[in-house]
């Protein structure tokens, strides 16, 4: 390391490593770098990402955010041949800045003279003669809206990025298509002051369209958009609304409902409907959607729709996750926050032991178990986990006030009893639930359980 060098010689100037071209490299690289003590020398982190998996840009994210040092995506580029391979390399934008969370994005160049896949702009140098080429455009799908100070949000949607302002006053959603014409439906219930149709803006690049309105393909029905996408195109939509602004442990709530996602691929969250856990494509349905109950001392259980609950078993043989209705003491779970949007989920009655993601897959179908968080083989990111909210954290209900009917009973018999988001309550076989407190509609009368 030239460092000292550098120091010696007078002009502020850092060390940025290692610029690897491919990210698991970078990660790799990184680990010698802090066992030969030389960490301390460098400045900032860089990496390429000509090739590597999401779960390698994951993991070396979590190793440079942990030094708190600038991080940059500082090259790439993935060639192709027209607009399919300008939507790839839009792919891997969106890639890079869901899994990295880079401070800085940058391109291989800006301009090239042989082909429109490297470059935004080609020239004929000779004749000093220059167009933007489609790439451009994609880019600034990216680029013109989702600009400096701006926060990248979590999406479960792995060809989407979305962004707010610093403001909160304002969301930033690009939507990619790369294959035949599709359908995005977005939930927009965490954002407040949602507009009509006519507020909102958006805009689209195809084979045929470079940043056209695109607002025909749009629709808005109270918190609910649907957006069309033509095949091989990506859009961006600009909508005015106000994004509420909680800390990170402020989401944990009581009675609140999450689906529980792994940090190294977003598109899975865990799914239980026997008693064995894995992790399955999101689809949002009552196997995935886990209510969060708070147990007083610093723990949580985790129950989902289908009344489910998780449970821990550790003994010196084996270590397992499994769900189950009853309920035991190895329910119980500590949750420690790593960064904002990433926790580790800990078993109470083995606090080392974690949420666990067999063989560090993050496929479709792999087990969800227990095992040593920190086992000092790798950088746990498949031991990480996003509680993504289901249910608004923190705002009042519009019909809190109603006042408490002569029902007031935690134990009520022989009703259809419905929450407020319409989801019917689970009973057990003697026609009784158990209520918890809150608000409910039973027999379509508004209650009160204190």
């Amino acid at each position: 390391m030239r460092a000292p060098n550098l120091t010696a010689s007078g002009p502020n100037t850092g060390i940025a490593a290692a610029d690897e071209t491919n990210v698991g490299l970078a990660g790799e690289g990184f680990h010698l770098v802090i066992e030969a003590d030389a960490d301390q020398y460098v400045g900032q982190w860089n990496t390429h990402t000509y090739s590597g998996s999401n779960v390698d840009r994951a993991r070396f994210s979590q190793l440079a955010h942990e030094t708190g040092k600038d991080l940059w995506m500082s090259e790439t580029g993935s060639g192709g041949n027209g607009i399919g391979g300008n939507l790839s390399m839009a792919q891997r934008l969106i890639d890079d800045m869901r899994y990295i969370q880079p401070d800085a994005w940058i391109d291989w160049q800006y301009m090239e003279e042989a082909n429109d896949q490297w470059c935004t702009i080609r020239g004929d140098f000779a004749k000093q003669t220059y167009y933007k080429v489609k790439n451009y455009y994609v880019r600034q799908q990216c680029s013109r809206f989702i600009k400096r100070g701006y926060d990248i949000i979590t999406s479960l949607c792995p060809q989407s990025l979305a962004a707010v302002n610093a403001a909160r006053d304002t969301l930033v959603i690009v939507a990619l298509n790369e294959g035949s014409a599709t359908t995005h439906y977005i939930d927009l219930s965490l954002f407040q002051d949602l507009p009509t149709r006519s507020r909102i803006r958006a805009y689209r690049t195809s084979e045929t369209e470079e940043l056209t309105n695109a607002l025909g393909s749009v629709k808005i029905d109270g918190s609910n958009l649907t957006l069309k996408l033509p095949a091989q195109s990506i859009t961006t939509v600009v909508i005015p609304a106000r994004a509420m602004k909680v800390e990170a442990q402020a989401l944990l709530h009581d009675g609140g409902e999450y689906l529980i996602v792994p940090r190294q691929e977003t598109a899975r969250a865990i799914t239980a409907t026997d008693s064995k856990v894995t992790v399955e494509d999101v689809d949002y349905g009552d196997a995935q959607r886990w209510t969060l109950t708070d147990k007083g001392n610093g723990t949580y259980s985790f129950q989902n729709a289908l009344g489910l609950r998780l449970t821990a078993h550790r003994n010196s043989n084996s270590s397992s996750l499994t769900a189950q209705k009853n309920q035991s003491s190895e329910q119980n779970f500590r949750i420690e926050s790593i960064d904002f949007a990433n926790y580790k989920i800990l078993c109470a009655n083995h606090p080392t032991y974690a949420f666990d993601l067999s063989n560090a897959s993050s496929n479709a179908g792999t087990t969800v178990g227990t095992w040593l968080y920190a086992d000092g083989t790798t950088t746990p990111t498949h031991r990480q986990w996003m509680l993504f909210p289901l249910t608004t954290p923190q705002v009042p209900d519009c019909i809190e006030d109603v006042q408490t009917d002569a029902t007031r009973s935690q134990t009520v018999t022989n009703l259809n009893i419905y929450d407020l988001t319409g989801r019917r309550v689970a009973s057990d076989n003697t026609g009784k639930a158990n209520l918890a407190k809150g608000i409910y509609i039973m027999n379509g009368k508004k209650v009160v359980i204190p």
